[in-house]
């Protein structure tokens, strides 16, 4: 009985342990990078950062998933929705964040006029 009640006593402070540890792994899971300290204050205003970093997603999902945070209250300024949102494109995208390639101007015979 004694074992049962040291037992029950236990559990809360178990689940309160994993659930700030899991917190505390969500934050530092993130990348650093620009827009990473205004995501954690505007996402955890409501949430933890695990629900936000769980899935990768595409720029279109991220950009629907923002307006949604808004229509439940997230106020955002236009500069910081769009340095949070290239934050999440870049480091929780779909696919890798892919530079935009720069044809060489260069050595390169291709589309001249002989």
């Amino acid at each position: 009985m004694r074992l049962y009640m040291i037992l029950a006593a236990s559990i809360p402070a178990i689940v309160l342990a994993m659930a700030v540890s899991s917190r505390s792994f969500a934050q530092d899971a993130l990348p650093e990078g620009p827009g990473k300290a205004a995501l954690q204050d505007s996402c955890t205003q409501c949430h933890d950062l695990g629900t936000a970093i769980g899935q990768r997603r595409t720029p279109d999902e991220w950009a629907d998933i923002l307006d949604r945070m808004a229509g439940f209250g997230l106020t955002l300024s236009d500069a910081k929705r769009t340095e949070i949102q290239d934050y999440l494109n870049a480091n929780l995208g779909s696919a890798p964040a892919v530079p935009a390639q720069v044809p060489s101007s260069g050595g390169s015979q291709a589309g001249k006029k002989r």
